[in-house]
């Protein structure tokens, strides 16, 4: 027996619980006959027991004996079936007074009560991912620098949110910085803020980047989520949705900062006032929302699996999101190259007082230049090398994870 568990443990857990299934469908055709099998097999009287019983009867799972009708049979719950974590407790089987198995009235079918093997209600869904938590460097070019890129995501985002922080407080706690453009700028720092805080949450909560700790289980170096049906696993759905909306809004916002520039630069009626500041900040905001929500909706309808982390290329659903995100990258690099082209223009002019006001826009402003995620434009382009060519599809994945975890810095 031993030496059976040793050749099984070179299988996944999935194959080790059919080949068990498989032994006791067996076991249950040579004790009960091939009619163990069969739904139609009748009822018989034992006149030794003076009572009609409920067939042999082999439900999928395990074998059960010929019981007296109005009775219970009851056995250990499976330990070979996947996900039961009661495995002490017994699984139970009720044989009617006509001498017939119980039918369910759900699903009017033959039933099984495996309820007490279980914590709580949850089906399991077997992931077809890999286990291995170091990258495989015999595979493919990205599986080799996947834990570079891992960790260069999660020290730029840890830096990003601290430098971040100390700037957001420094600018708040200065009253004489409290003009528009910094407050505009504070909005821009926040979103960055909540992107770098999510992205390290979800990377230490999630596993794998498929579900929480709670939805998954490994088993048989094999990984396995947990469907609950009770609660629909909200609570890692709630956390994926709130991960998009803070990766849109400091999309969103570096948009505004493009808008923002470019109205002051372009429009000569434009007022710097906080007025107008308000609505920068309801489009900045609202906008990541009115995108977040009818992405969430259509997920929860139409393609609800696992915690929304995974996507169905043919449902295209990932659209919802990537089309207000393309749209925002092009129409801010647009704006880049204008506002550019419009300094550069006006510091070649003499230095009047209107050269003086750009040079001093140009100051305050040029820094933020990464910030308008002109690099995005070019990441874009790359990306539709996804999946044709490895190598720059690596380059595009340190160049991405670069930019968005310390794009601040």
């Amino acid at each position: 027996m031993a030496a059976n568990q040793a050749n099984l443990g070179n299988f996944d857990a999935l194959t080790i619980q059919s080949l068990y299934i498989a032994i006791a469908q067996k076991v249950c055709i040579e004790e009960y006959g091939i009619g163990a099998l069969s739904n139609a097999t009748e009822r018989f009287f034992n006149a030794t027991l003076n009572r009609w019983m409920c067939p042999a009867f082999f439900d999928g799972i395990m074998c059960w004996p010929n019981t007296p009708a109005n009775r219970t049979a009851e056995q250990q719950c499976p330990t070979y079936v996947i996900g039961i974590d009661k495995e002490k407790e017994n699984a139970s089987r009720f044989c009617t007074s006509s001498g017939q198995w119980y039918i369910s009235e759900h699903n009017h079918a033959y039933w099984t009560n495996y309820t007490q093997c279980y914590g709580s209600n949850k089906a399991l869904v077997r992931m077809n991912i890999s286990m291995d938590d170091e990258p495989d460097l015999t595979g493919s070019l990205i599986a080799k620098y996947i834990w570079s890129i891992k960790t260069l995501s999660r020290v730029g985002y840890s830096i990003s949110l601290i430098t971040l922080i100390v700037a957001f407080i420094v600018m708040f706690s200065i009253k004489k910085l409290h003009c528009p453009r910094n407050k505009l700028h504070m909005h821009l720092f926040a979103s960055f803020i909540f992107r770098a805080f999510i992205s390290l949450l979800k990377d230490a909560l999630f596993i794998q980047g498929i579900g929480l700790a709670s939805d998954m289980k490994y088993r048989n170096g094999s990984l396995y989520f947990y469907e609950d049906t009770e609660n629909n696993n909200w609570s890692c759905k709630l956390l994926t949705s709130l991960w998009e909306f803070f990766i849109t809004a400091n999309y969103s916002w570096i948009l505004m900062e493009g808008v923002y520039l470019h109205n002051l630069i372009f429009r000569a009626l434009f007022s710097d006032t906080d007025s107008n500041l308000r609505n920068y900040i309801i489009f900045g905001w609202g906008t990541p929302a009115l995108v977040i929500i009818p992405w969430a909706i259509t997920r929860a309808t139409t393609e609800d699996t696992f915690c929304w982390t995974t996507h169905d290329d043919e449902k295209m659903t990932f659209l919802i999101l990537s089309i207000p995100v393309i749209i925002s990258i092009l129409v801010n690099f647009v704006l880049f190259i204008k506002i550019t082209a419009m300094i550069m223009k006006k510091l070649r002019s003499s230095l009047n007082a209107e050269a003086q006001r750009y040079k001093k826009w140009a100051r305050s402003t040029l820094v933020l230049v990464p910030l308008f995620g002109v690099h995005y434009a070019v990441l874009l382009g790359m990306s539709f090398c996804m999946g044709r060519n490895q190598t720059v599809e690596l380059i595009w994945l340190f160049c991405d994870q670069l930019f968005a975890s310390s794009q601040v810095i």
